[in-house]
């Protein structure tokens, strides 16, 4: 037997004979958000497992509790990066919570009164960006205790999402599009310790349907721009303006999860008919090349991925879309999430 309440004192009870009370856990306070609990089963010995309302799987040994598991628990799951100089990386959805993850377990959360759709690593590991989908910019502490650092309304509709947050290598500058198809690609100015945000221009670049993925070259310049509609852009961000791919060709690109461009160029006859890789992340050593599809597949190719026919691995990944796929602790693993 189990009560929920409305003071989040919540009990497990058994009761043997005359419907007498010989065990009660109180879970208030043990974890993050209020245990609600939703599902509970015993086995012979005693034990208990409780599932709750927040997606915890909480394990009840006599006095004994364990968290077996943790995850977000509504909505859509979109956001995903990781931490350029620990074991850790931080996921946001549609549950309105940022939170922070060693391989483990689930290590800081904060919730907003938003939900953050997107979010990056700053490249000295002090603070991460977020975008929501009511057109916010968000940027915490990239520590245990996720602090809100700063926040800030985009100069962009209000009522669109905001879409691919990209902070630039020099951690000065934060990139962002939103899905309105007409929307430019904003600039914001960022402290290196993530506070005081401020719109530091607008680039109109033609896009006729929303931006998908972006990324930034090594010096902190130069953007490459993908679309739904099979746009590849390369955005000058101090001129604010589009540039000639042929002035990028001996770009280094700091991150690389474009759908569209030359170091992908091998899968774009799979592209031409429909468009069924949703997310891209290349290694850190710069050697492989993960894609999340439509059909909840990862496959991990060599990079660059320029070859006809390139040999690759494939794994099941998801019921449903991949939402996104990051490289984790010097390559030895890979991340991904599912928006379902």
């Amino acid at each position: 037997f189990f009560n929920d309440t409305a003071t989040t004192e919540i009990y497990t009870q058994a009761f043997v004979g005359s419907v007498r009370c010989v065990q009660e856990t109180d879970l208030t306070g043990f974890t993050k958000l209020p245990p609600a609990i939703r599902a509970l089963d015993m086995n012979s010995a005693g034990s208990f497992i409780i599932g709750t309302q927040h997606s915890e799987i909480i394990k009840i040994q006599q006095s004994n509790k364990v968290i077996l598991m943790q995850g977000h628990y509504s909505g859509q799951l979109w956001g995903l990066c990781v931490s350029p100089k620990e074991e850790l990386f931080c996921t946001c959805g549609g549950d309105m919570t940022i939170r922070i993850w060693s391989k483990e377990k689930l290590e800081a959360m904060n919730s907003i009164n938003d939900e953050c759709i997107t979010c990056d690593w700053s490249s000295n590991a002090a603070f991460i960006a977020c975008g929501s989908r009511s057109g916010k910019i968000f940027t915490f502490s990239a520590d245990l205790e996720l602090r809100e650092l700063s926040m800030k309304q985009s100069g962009l509709d209000k009522n669109q999402a905001i879409t691919d947050v990209k902070i630039a290598p020099n951690c000065q500058l934060i990139a962002y599009g939103a899905l309105n198809g007409a929307s430019p690609i904003e600039i914001m100015k960022v402290k290196e310790n993530g506070q005081d945000l401020a719109i530091l221009k607008q680039i109109n670049i033609g896009l006729s349907t929303p931006l998908l993925h972006q990324d930034w070259d090594a010096t902190s310049s130069t953007l490459i721009v993908n679309s739904k509609g099979y746009d590849l852009l390369y955005v000058n961000v101090a001129v604010g303006s589009i540039v000639r791919s042929s002035s990028c060709a001996e770009n280094e690109w700091y991150s690389w999860t474009c759908i569209f461009g030359y170091f992908v160029k091998a899968l774009l006859p799979e592209l031409n008919k429909q468009i069924d890789i949703s997310s891209v992340c290349r290694s850190q050593n710069k050697k492989t090349i993960a894609f999340g599809k439509n059909s909840g597949k990862i496959k991990i190719y060599r990079y660059p991925c320029v070859a006809k026919l390139p040999s690759h691995k494939a794994y099941i990944g998801h019921s449903s879309l991949v939402s996104n796929v990051k490289f984790f602790s010097e390559d030895r693993y890979l991340i991904s999430t599912g928006n379902r």
